[in-house]
């Protein structure tokens, strides 16, 4: 997979692509359906297949009235998103940059944006939302008379008769129900870090309050105990990596 960083002011000349767009926050099974459907249209079309992201998400501008322990923290960091978004088989991986100018942008100048990166196919999810202040939403892109390429909405995937999404990930992550969020990841939980002194910290993953999990450390399936959201491992151990396989 080839990762292109996009600047809204010097555009590149891109390939012709069936893509998707989206945070991508945890590439969970919603998200996994986008990119089923990508590669899908792209092999019917004989067309390369693109996602396309932002280099941080919306809610670390935007919600500030979070609990701590959840705010500014994801599921996934951009690396791990585009290291999933790799395996998934994707040929390009657009990185726009959120920020002021995109935050501010009228939605016709965000779909004139699109038509310049010669997309011929765009898939989305049915609460997509892009421009300023979000204004702009599917039925936008649907409805647009400027818009130079064909659109697909994608209807939420469910689980439990709830819509799967990243904030709901997070929030069962981080009460310590790694196998119900596993089971909505569509894979393990996985948390990036580092070890100082006897604790593992991670930057921008989410960490469960309290519990008892089976994971997996330098290959070794073990026990990990988590308290007060403090991961305890020896400070003489390497660590760059925990991953959540169910409660115990």
């Amino acid at each position: 997979m080839k990762t292109v960083y996009l600047d809204y002011e010097n555009p590149q000349l891109l390939r012709r692509t069936v893509a998707c767009i989206g945070g991508f926050d945890g590439f969970h099974r919603g998200h996994q359906e986008l990119v089923r459907r990508v590669l899908e249209v792209a092999k019917e079309r004989n067309l390369k297949s693109a996602v396309i992201t932002f280099d941080q998400y919306s809610s670390d501008l935007f919600r500030k009235n979070e609990d701590p322990g959840i705010r500014n923290k994801h599921v996934m960091n951009l690396d791990q998103k585009l290291e999933y978004i790799d395996k998934a088989g994707i040929d390009y991986a657009y990185v726009l940059r959120f920020n002021m100018t995109l935050i501010e942008m009228k939605t016709d100048k965000f779909i004139r944006y699109l038509n310049n990166m010669s997309i011929a196919y765009l898939i989305f999810g049915f609460d997509f939302s892009f421009g300023h202040m979000g204004r702009g939403n599917a039925n936008t892109l649907k409805n647009s008379e400027i818009r130079r390429f064909e659109v697909e909405m994608v209807d939420p995937i469910e689980d439990g008769g709830k819509k799967i999404s990243s904030s709901r990930i997070i929030s069962l992550i981080y009460r310590g129900r790694i196998n119900e969020a596993n089971r909505l990841l569509g894979h393990n939980y996985v948390i990036d870090g580092y070890v100082r002194g006897n604790r593992f910290l991670s930057k921008d993953n989410v960490i469960p309050k309290e519990g008892v999990f089976s994971t997996i450390i330098n290959g070794d399936r073990r026990i990990t105990g988590i308290k007060w959201g403090y991961i305890m491992v020896n400070d003489e151990e390497n660590i760059r990596r925990i991953e959540f396989i169910n409660e115990v």
